[in-house]
């Protein structure tokens, strides 16, 4: 939750975010609806090329079992 700060001037007048849980709550929801993805982390890219290229081995793997196997 935003709480307004307290101040007699115009200039000050701003939203406060108060570090309730129901603040942060708001704002994942807000994200959420956005439908903006966050940037990946340098650990998210990381693993998403460690999956692809696990897959790409899996897929050799495959590719050669099937060259492999003779019909009797």
């Amino acid at each position: 939750m935003t709480r307004r700060k307290k101040t007699r001037s115009l200039a000050d007048r701003v939203n406060l975010k108060t570090g309730r849980k129901s603040d942060f709550k708001s704002l994942r929801q807000r994200e959420a609806e956005k439908g903006d993805p966050a940037p990946l982390t340098r650990f998210a890219l990381k693993k998403r090329k460690q999956r692809q290229q696990q897959a790409a081995r899996k897929q050799a793997r495959l590719q050669a079992a099937e060259t492999k196997v003779t019909p009797s």
